[in-house]
């Protein structure tokens, strides 16, 4: 699954800059739900690696669906946004 979700990110073309795996997935104890993601992009809101990013979003989350019979949540933050809520919305990052 993680070689899967980094080859996806490979092939975004650029506009991710980071992604972290966060929540339940981590914890080696449960059976997540569902597969949470956080993506940051590599402009701004409305820039064109953020608009992209926001579109490949969709297409990535059905493919994974499809794939591993799980929803995959994927949050997208700028730059700055992530540099506001790092350490807040991921414990551990992978």
């Amino acid at each position: 699954m993680r070689d899967w979700l980094r080859n996806a990110i490979e092939l975004s073309g650029g506009d991710i800059l980071k992604a972290y795996l966060f929540g339940s997935i981590l914890d080696q104890q449960s059976s997540p739900g569902d597969i949470d993601l956080v993506i940051v992009t590599a402009d701004g809101a409305g820039g064109l690696a953020w608009r992209r990013v926001r579109d490949w979003r969709d297409s990535v989350a059905l493919r994974f669906q499809v794939q591993f019979d799980l929803p995959l949540s994927i949050l997208i933050a700028t730059p700055s946004e992530w540099n506001e809520i790092d350490g807040t919305v991921v414990r551990r990052r992978e």
